[in-house]
C-alpha cells in the first residue's frame, strides 16, 4: 500500500478508511486530497520564492560591503536555486503519486470485471440486469458501476449494484442511465456512472426513435420514424412539427412489430400529415396509442 502525506493529511491507495482511494473511497477523498496537494505545492513554491528573495537581498548587501559579500551571496543564490529545484521535483513526484493512486483505485482489479453474458441495453429505465463476472471481486451492494459493450464502449448502461455473489460471480444491477443501445455478449464492468444524456432529439431524416421528445423537420422530404421493438408499458415518444411542413412532407411512425391504435383504426404505421401538429404515442402493453 502506498501512502502520501499532503498538507498534514495521510492518503493511501488501500481499502481501509480514512482517506483511502480503494474500495470506492476515491469518490469521497479524491477532491480533498487534490485540495491538500494544491496547498502543499503552494507552500513549497512559497519557500522557493522566499529563498530566492533572500538571496537577492544578500546580493545587494554584497555590492556595498565588498567582494567577499558578493561571493557569499552568489553561493547562497546557488544554494537557493538547488533547494528550490529539489522542492519542485519533490512536489511534482508527490502530485504524480497522488494521481497514480487515484487512477489505481478507479481501475483496481478488485472493482473492474468482464462478462460474456448476452445483454440488451434497455430502452427505458429503471431496469434490472443480471450478468456473471469473475469471482472474488470487491464489488459491494450500493456501488455505482458502468457496464459497457467491450467492442463498442459508447454503448453502455450504469446503475447501482443490488447483489453480488463473490463465490459465483453473479452480479445484479439496477440500471438508471443508458447511452446508446443494442445487444452484446462481451461487457466491461467498471466503477462510475454514465453521464446523463439529453432526452430530446432533432430529426431531419428517417431513423430509429430513441429519445422521449423529438423535434421533427421534414423540409427536405418525408421521414419515417421507427418506434422501439421492445417497448415497456407506459413508454412514450413525443413529436413536434417544428417546420410546420407535415402537410407537404409527412412523418410516418412505424410500430416496429406493434400495431398503432388511433380512434377505431389499428394499423402497423401512423401517418402524421397535419402541419404544425404536436402529439405523442404511448405503449399500453399491446398497442402504441396516439394522444
Amino acid at each position: 500500500m502506498i501512502t502520501v502525506t499532503l498538507n498534514g493529511n495521510d492518503y493511501n491507495d488501500g481499502n481501509t478508511p480514512p482517506n483511502n482511494m480503494g474500495n470506492g473511497g476515491s469518490r469521497k477523498y479524491l477532491f480533498p486530497m487534490l485540495t491538500d496537494l494544491v496547498a502543499h505545492a503552494a507552500a513549497k513554491v512559497a519557500l522557493c520564492e522566499a529563498a530566492v528573495t533572500d538571496a537577492a537581498e544578500q546580493a545587494d548587501l554584497a555590492t556595498t560591503n565588498g567582494a567577499a559579500q558578493v561571493a557569499l551571496a552568489a553561493e547562497q543564490a546557488d544554494l537557493a536555486t538547488t533547494n528550490g529545484a529539489a522542492q519542485v521535483v519533490l512536489a511534482t513526484a508527490q502530485a504524480t503519486a497522488a494521481a497514480n493512486s487515484a487512477a489505481t483505485a478507479l481501475n483496481a482489479p478488485g472493482t473492474t470485471a468482464d462478462s460474456t453474458t448476452s445483454l440488451t441495453i434497455p430502452t427505458s429505465v429503471p431496469a434490472a440486469k443480471s450478468l456473471t463476472v469473475q469471482t472474488g471481486k470487491t464489488i459491494v451492494v450500493g456501488m455505482s458501476v458502468t457496464i459497457a459493450a467491450t467492442s463498442s464502449p459508447t454503448n453502455r448502461m450504469s446503475g447501482a449494484v443490488t447483489a453480488y455473489d463473490s463465490g459465483t460471480g453473479a452480479l445484479d444491477v439496477s440500471i438508471d442511465t443508458v447511452d446508446g443501445g443494442g445487444t452484446y455478449a462481451a461487457w466491461t464492468v467498471s466503477l462510475g456512472n454514465v453521464p446523463p444524456q439529453p432526452d430530446t432529439d432533432y430529426i431531419t431524416t428517417s431513423k430509429d426513435i430513441t429519445r422521449r421528445e423529438n423535434l421533427v423537420n421534414t423540409t427536405a422530404g418525408a421521414i419515417t420514424g421507427t418506434l422501439s421493438s421492445t417497448p415497456a408499458e407506459g413508454d412514450y415518444y413525443g413529436f413536434e412539427d417544428i417546420a410546420t411542413n407535415f402537410g407537404s412532407n409527412a412523418l410516418t411512425l412505424d410500430g416496429n412489430g406493434h400495431s398503432i391504435k388511433y380512434g377505431t383504426s389499428i394499423d402497423t404505421t401512423l401517418v402524421l400529415d397535419v402541419s404544425g401538429i404536436s402529439c405523442a404515442v404511448w405503449f399500453d402493453g399491446t398497442y402504441w396509442r396516439l394522444s
